[in-house]
């Protein structure tokens, strides 16, 4: 994986940090809120179903703090700079449902090695 600052951009109002991240042959772009260190938004290339490459972007806003988490609650997707779909969470909630024990090590697990 190489991960490369491309220094500053805008994405809508805000000014974010750019990172540009490749693995295993693809880039995604990450742009990043310089005062929160959250994430602000993503690009990465997907296939259009016609044999080419679009630009997909997803834009995170309205970031809040549940157990611990900060959730964006509002998701902006964009193909080529064009909105195609904007979510709004009401409700989010992690793990429910799951038992604690099912996060327990497993005895025959081998130890963590630093």
């Amino acid at each position: 994986t190489r991960i490369e600052a491309r220094g500053t951009a805008r994405l809508g109002d805000d000014t974010v940090e750019v990172l540009d991240v490749t693995s295993a042959g693809e880039r995604r772009r990450y742009y990043i809120d310089p005062t929160t260190h959250r994430l602000a938004g993503m690009d990465q290339n997907e296939e259009s179903g016609r044999g080419s490459r679009l630009t997909a972007r997803r834009v995170y806003r309205d970031y809040r703090a549940l157990n611990s988490l900060q959730v964006p609650f509002e998701e902006e997707r964009l193909l080529e700079g064009q909105r195609v779909m904007q979510l709004f969470v009401s409700t989010f909630s992690t793990n429910a449902g799951v038992d604690d024990n099912q996060f327990q090590r497993p005895t025959s697990a081998p130890e963590n090695r630093k």
